[in-house]
């Protein structure tokens, strides 16, 4: 407890929730829930019907706001004398919507434990009750259903700020309203809402809700958007962003794109975006264990990086040898630290104080200045064997949106307000970036932090396609004027790039195409029509810089769709059930039903694509590169889902003989690497969500059982060697099967120097009929996928 005290967290909370049972406060919860919902709740002490109240923790009582003397009065009366006031335990309140707990004697927010830099190690989490589990049990009961929008007065369309999800509203407004992300989102949310493609995964809910909020502030179908369902999806994937403590846009805004770019990456070469093959590859993507064993040689793609993606270069120069390394990063957002002010340029302050302009004032030039600055590296190692460098970085390669984060805070409670001017207008930021050519941006959204009294409080401020400013804060939206943008304290900047030539005639011509596709005017066959990457398509009508269309990434080794994770376990689920039946008229429905692209790969394709004639594809190909392409004919691969199904099988056969063999005891122990083990378990045990990463095939098989790193030059177990660290022991049934499917060795027994084959007390334990037949269907399955893939010299598997 001493330690709680010492983060000055209030007592009096402390002391309502041991006075209280808790199953018993989360009954009388739910009675306030029905009121809420009804529009009954009345403030106790002056009987005024209220939207937002507070929640005495002590007695559930319904008081007005905390700026009125209802607060104070409760709890006085719930005292026996105005002196006890102070010992009472009707202090606590917690406000309904934006879940924040105040505490009236103390006149102190209570904020969740993690606030106070409390760990859940901590003694204290076993005396106390984290306020975080009280927030969480009140979003749970009180957002059950929709809120009343028309409760709510709001002449404009904002995002209701509920639970203190101000820091993550800003985000979405900024993200939302930029028309790329927008039209891609919304094309989702149209397909998502037809109820074809069920949603099951927590992280499919949660695009779900991001597409619908998108769809609701492109449509404006309300003037107040409540985010609830977002909220709650959210909590059950990332509860560390519930409660209401400090929160951080930038944190919020780093979550959104990985999350966005997650759930819409793909694998390609890491050439793609060096640029260095031809404008045409015809060639689709590997096999999944070459993808996977070499790593080095591909990269993840999506929209999101295609929009916020550049890339910086570093130069490390080692302070020994002078050697310099150098390195490329990939960025989403640049982090800038805000130079110190000369005190000695008094003329400067002069002037400003003149100019009636802020004293604390540097600019955004500045701050990239102090970026490109050389800083001293620790973290990395010299071939001469020195660790002190010096790091210098550069850019390398723009992208479409600059996203630039001001450091202010420089920890929780310490803020920089120091003014930092940046451009508005078109700009050159060839001088900026330190880059040749002409790079024009324009300011497109900024955020802007404000501290206020139970919670921060963000602000966006977007720019409307008539070049005036809206700014957004929360539920409240409203013109501003230049000054007013020139004016804010920025802590995160949005630029897009507008500088790169775009061919209006084309871009309206393939608009023109596609919109009489769409809306029925042009007919035309199967054969006459191709798909395109919706992401590239809204791309290529809104950004400086559409990059290359690439395709590869959906073709399969046999140059036909390549399935994903629910065609290869619809169909295998059906193939067992067929099995049980044995009915072959069954197996050919199944099969007629794929071939006429009932699946779900041609399902997420068509998602994700626009139809456009062949021609007009095959144009926009050799204009922009990439490829190949996607008519609308093509099918889905019935060979790698047979692959894939076996290659299951094979998994479910040994996984059958481990078990059976697993637990079983003998007197001689056999040592196995343990390096080979870990990747043995990967291949054999595949997580649900690699398999969904569209790896139908998983993990690569390992190769052969290498003993030899365990063996010194005499072939005797090195004595560094740790059990359970650097090797295993098994039972000699379990060696026997693992050595019959795998082969390799050496064998190396406990308590042995030598192995002797002659030794009949030494021999591999001899498998029954069945498990050799089973063996023997294993490697059969893995021989055929090697022979069919030519991937049997490019990895080291059997």
């Amino acid at each position: 407890m001493s330690s709680i005290q010492e983060k000055n967290i209030c007592t009096h909370y402390h002391k309502v929730l041991l006075s209280r049972s808790l199953p018993k406060f989360f009954q009388e919860i739910q009675k306030l829930q029905v009121l809420y919902q009804k529009n009954n709740l009345k403030c106790e002490q002056c009987q005024l019907k209220i939207d937002v109240g507070n929640i005495c923790l002590r007695c559930q009582a319904v008081i007005c706001n905390v700026d009125k003397q209802c607060l104070q009065h409760h709890s006085q009366c719930m005292t026996n004398s105005q002196s006890n006031f102070e010992k009472s335990d009707h202090c606590i309140f917690i406000n309904i919507i934006s879940t924040q707990m105040i505490c009236i004697i103390c006149k102190s927010e209570i904020l969740d434990f993690e606030q106070y830099g409390l760990t859940g190690n901590e003694d204290v989490f076993s005396q106390w009750i984290n306020p975080q589990r009280i927030r969480i049990e009140y979003l749970r009961y009180f957002q059950k259903q929709e809120l009343s929008l028309q409760r709510f007065n709001s002449p404009n369309v904002g995002i209701l700020n509920i639970a203190n999800f101000s820091f993550m509203n800003c985000v979405l407004q900024i993200l939302l309203n930029f028309p790329t992300i927008q039209q891609i989102l919304q094309k989702v949310h149209v397909e998502l809402e037809k109820g074809e493609f069920n949603v099951k995964s927590i992280k499919k809910i949660i695009l779900r809700n991001i597409c619908s909020i998108s769809d609701t502030l492109k449509s404006k179908s309300c003037k107040l958007l409540n985010p609830t369902e977002f909220i709650k999806s959210i909590a059950q994937s990332e509860s560390k962003l519930l409660g209401y403590g400090q929160k951080d846009a930038y944190e919020a805004f780093k979550y959104l794109i990985n999350f966005l770019h997650e759930e819409f990456r793909f694998t390609n070469s890491i050439s793609y975006w060096k640029n260095i093959i031809p404008f045409q590859n015809q060639e689709p993507i590997q096999h999944d264990w070459l993808l996977l064993s070499q790593a080095s040689k591909f990269r993840d793609y999506s929209f999101i990086q295609n929009i916020f993606s550049g890339e910086l270069q570093s130069t490390i120069q080692c302070l020994n040898c002078n050697r310099q390394t150098l390195l490329n990063e990939n960025y989403s957002a640049i982090s800038l630290e805000i130079p110190q002010i000369n005190e000695q340029n008094v003329i400067s302050k002069f002037f400003n104080k003149l100019t009636k302009d802020k004293q604390d004032y540097v600019t955004l030039q500045s701050c990239l200045e102090l970026f490109y600055e050389p800083i001293q590296e620790s973290n990395f190692l010299c071939l001469c064997g020195s660790r002190n460098g010096r790091r210098k970085y550069k850019f390398s390669k723009f992208s479409n949106i600059l996203t630039i984060h001001i450091q202010r805070f420089k920890n929780k409670n310490q803020k920089d307000q120091t003014h930092v001017s940046f451009p508005v207008e078109q700009t050159s930021f060839s001088n900026y970036l330190n880059m040749q050519g002409d790079l024009n941006y324009q300011l497109f959204g900024l955020i802007v932090h404000y501290s206020n009294i139970g919670g921060d409080h963000y602000e966006s401020i977007i720019r409307q396609p008539n070049n005036t400013f809206l700014s957004i804060r929360d539920d409240q939206v409203n013109p501003v004027t230049l000054k007013y943008v020139k004016d804010s304290e920025a802590l995160m900047l949005f630029y897009q790039k507008v500088d790169s030539p775009i061919n209006y005639k084309t871009i309206h011509n393939v608009l023109t195409q596609y919109e009489l596709i769409q809306t029925g005017e042009i007919v035309l066959k199967d054969d006459e029509l191709s798909f395109l990457p919706n992401f590239w398509f809204e791309q290529f009508l809104t950004l400086s810089n559409p990059q290359m269309i690439i395709t590869s990434h959906l073709f399969c080794f046999h140059n036909q769709l390549k399935p994903d994770y629910w065609d290869f376990r619809q169909s295998y689920e059906n193939i067992n059930q067929q099995e049980q039946m044995n009915t072959s008229f069954l197996c050919d429905q199944s099969i007629h039903l794929q071939q006429n692209n009932n699946s779900s790969s041609y399902f997420q394709l068509q998602i994700q694509s626009v139809q456009l004639p062949t021609a007009i594809c095959q144009f926009l190909i050799e204009k922009y590169g990439g490829g190949p392409l996607i008519q609308k004919n093509i099918q889905t691969c019935q060979i790698c889902i047979e692959q894939a199904q076996n290659m299951s099988k094979r998994r479910k056969l040994e996984r059958n003989l481990i078990q059976k063999y697993e637990n079983c005891q003998s007197e001689n122990q056999f040592i196995i690497n343990q390096d080979w083990i870990t990747i043995w378990q990967r291949y054999l045990y595949n997580s649900k969500s690699q398999l969904q990463k569209n790896f139908i095939f998983g993990n690569p098989p390992p190769g052969e059982i290498n003993n030899l790193p365990l063996l010194d030059s005499n072939n005797q177990l090195l004595k560094e060697k740790q059990i359970n660290i650097d090797y295993r022991l098994i039972s000699h049934q379990l060696w026997s099967v693992l050595v019959s499917i795998y082969g390799g060795g050496p064998i190396i027994q406990v308590n042995l120097s030598n192995f002797e084959e002659d030794n009949p007390k030494q021999k591999i334990f001899n498998l029954d009929a069945d498990d050799i037949t089973k063996i023997k269907e294993i490697r059969n399955i893995l021989n055929q996928c090697f022979k069919m893939y030519n991937i049997c010299e490019n990895i080291d598997c059997i």
